[in-house]
């Protein structure tokens, strides 16, 4: 069969799926996970074809894309793969074990999250007709770094950072001081950046803290399953004087300093006059 003629035959094999899979309701949803950089096995849930049936089995692994065509994952027909009419991204990352019907969808992702239809279809008569279809959905996740905290001061106010890198989902921070007794659901915020290349995100956690908070704290990121940890790190600590002695020496200080400045500032001046009454006589 020419190239052409097969690239007819899978446009109108994909119409045909995706009008019977209208036709007959939504397939039934099975969810995968996976890990970023990692291999999945994405299974088609069905009795084994034997082997007069693989001459004629048509399966079709497709990606549902919002607002337009899905794109074809993988496909095998006429007893073969046809690794020509899978789209870009999933070139030279499928292999088929037809002994589960498992396809194994290598280096992983976030941009292969979605929603996937398993299609097969079986020769009967004349005609192919669907006899398996369902939806896989693949969820991706990659591990934060373990979140460090530095702090920030100024006029006695003190802001802590924590910040991890490289994980996905988006997560999110949570704080946990060893005080009870301060309420910081007002006094924190996330920010997220994602890389736009490898679509992982860098996050940071801000939490301003009141002079009057002590102890220790520390932080976690936390994106579905997942939850990482800070260490457990002291509070720093606002200097205050001792009891008032140290304010009221420093106030003794400068009293006994301006004192003494006016002093000599007077002998000066009585000094000039002196000299000023001597020239005149």
């Amino acid at each position: 069969m020419c190239a052409g003629t097969w690239g007819a035959v899978v446009f109108l094999d994909t119409c045909v799926i995706l009008c019977t899979v209208f036709s007959t309701g939504a397939a039934q949803q099975r969810g995968v996970k996976a890990q970023v950089g990692q291999s999945v096995n994405m299974q088609c849930v069905v009795p084994v074809p034997n082997i007069t049936q693989w001459g004629t089995l048509r399966l079709f692994l497709q990606k549902h894309v919002p607002g337009s065509n899905p794109k074809v994952v993988f496909s095998f027909s006429d007893a073969r793969e046809h690794p020509d009419h899978q789209d870009l991204a999933y070139k030279n990352r499928c292999r088929l074990t037809k002994e589960n019907i498992t396809l194994s969808l290598s280096q992983v992702s976030p941009s292969d999250e979605g929603v996937y239809d398993c299609n097969i279809f079986l020769k009967k008569a004349r005609e192919h007709e669907l006899v398996y279809t369902e939806q896989l959905v693949l969820s991706i996740w990659a591990n934060y770094t373990k979140p460090q905290i530095f702090f920030r001061s100024f006029d006695a106010v003190h802001t802590a950072v924590c910040s991890s890198n490289g994980g996905f989902p988006m997560g999110d921070v949570k704080w946990i001081l060893s005080s009870n007794n301060l309420d910081i659901r007002n006094m924190t915020e996330t920010l997220a950046e994602k890389n736009p290349k490898s679509m992982l995100y860098n996050i940071s956690g801000r939490l301003t803290l009141p002079p009057s908070a002590t102890g220790s704290i520390y932080c976690c990121v936390e994106a579905t399953d997942q939850r990482v940890c800070s260490d457990e790190t002291e509070l720093p600590q606002t200097e205050k004087p001792r009891n008032g002695k140290g304010e009221t020496r420093r106030n003794t200080v400068l009293i006994c300093l301006s004192l003494m400045i006016a002093l000599a500032i007077s002998m000066l001046q009585l000094a000039g006059a002196h000299v000023y009454t001597g020239r005149a006589q």
